[in-house]
């Protein structure tokens, strides 16, 4: 598709013709070769996250899960993963209204986090790795295999929890397995990294219900992978949500019940948000009239607008 854009076979690509690789490197041909293209980044309501095994050994510590969420740096993993082109994340929500209210993830301190570890017990061995009770605290992480921006997010951030004395372990599996039968079975150890998308406004309740928490008697039904149980949070699902659509309809409402939720969220961590994804769009850079038309809209809306 590239080379037909670039000889003028193609003359604009929507959000699914390029991955975020490719478009980067399509960015480097424009300005080398002075392609008559600009190339827009249109975030989306989809999250990418580490998301915890709430019933590990180490992982099921809640002042952990804090400590390693706090110091994890974000800023140089959006820019690893897309050059700076994703947003950070705090929450799963993408809220279309303006709304200081929402909870964020804070920093923690390097030299904070070591203290803090060393209070709760992890104490650091002659080889450079942190124990408690006697254990080895060590963290298997996985992704989707054959996703270089996934792989190379995992390898940050082994390495980022390696400075604070946690050993880890790294085994990617293809999407079908890593998916579609270790997190819908909760067949997992430590953490791994996948996104979810929801709708603008809202929050998927079959990834955050306690009721939709994956085990044998219920068939691996719900996305709930962390195992994540939190009696506040699924009264505002329930509130919220009937069956993935939309049951509180009072947008002042609904904005006090995403609040609370974000709120609930970051205080017990059952996974670390990383970064909201974003969709390349290339254009001709004569191209006027075109409209943004935000998370899950089309790019080719109002077409009868456009003018070159």
């Amino acid at each position: 598709m590239i080379n037909e854009m670039k000889v003028g076979g193609i003359n604009f690509s929507g959000a699914i013709g390029l991955t975020t690789e490719q478009a980067l490197q399509f960015e480097q041909t424009i300005k080398k070769s002075k392609l008559p293209f600009k190339v827009a980044y249109e975030s989306q309501s989809v999250l990418e996250r580490l998301v915890f095994n709430l019933e590990d050994p180490f992982l099921k510590d809640p002042v952990l899960r804090q400590i390693l969420a706090q110091t994890l740096d974000r800023q140089m993993l959006v820019k690893l993963a897309s050059q700076g082109k994703f947003k950070i994340a705090d929450h799963p929500v993408v809220s279309t209204v303006k709304n200081t209210s929402f909870a964020k993830l804070p920093a923690m301190p390097r030299r904070q986090a070591l203290a803090k570890l060393e209070s709760a017990g992890y104490k650091m061995g002659a080889d450079g790795f942190r124990t408690k009770d006697g254990k080895t605290v060590e963290i298997a992480l996985a992704t989707t295999s054959g996703n270089r921006t996934r792989e190379t997010n995992i390898t940050f951030i082994a390495d980022q929890w390696k400075q604070l004395g946690i050993k880890t372990t790294i085994k990617n599996y293809p999407a079908r397995i890593l998916i579609g039968q270790m997190l819908r079975c909760r067949d997992y150890k430590g953490a791994m990294e996948i996104a979810f998308g929801s709708m603008p406004n809202s929050v998927r309740k079959d990834a955050y219900a306690s009721s939709h928490i994956p085990t044998a008697k219920n068939k691996c039904t719900g996305l709930n992978g962390a195992g994540w149980s939190n009696a506040k949070v699924d009264q505002i699902l329930d509130q919220l949500i009937l069956d993935q659509l939309s049951l509180e309809m009072n947008p002042q409402k609904r904005q006090q019940l995403l609040v609370e939720f974000s709120q609930e969220y970051l205080r017990d961590l059952p996974e670390i948000p990383l970064y909201m994804l974003a969709d390349p769009v290339i254009y001709p850079e004569k191209l006027k009239g075109s409209v943004k038309t935000g998370p899950y809209g089309l790019n080719l809306s109002q077409v009868e607008t456009w003018s070159l």
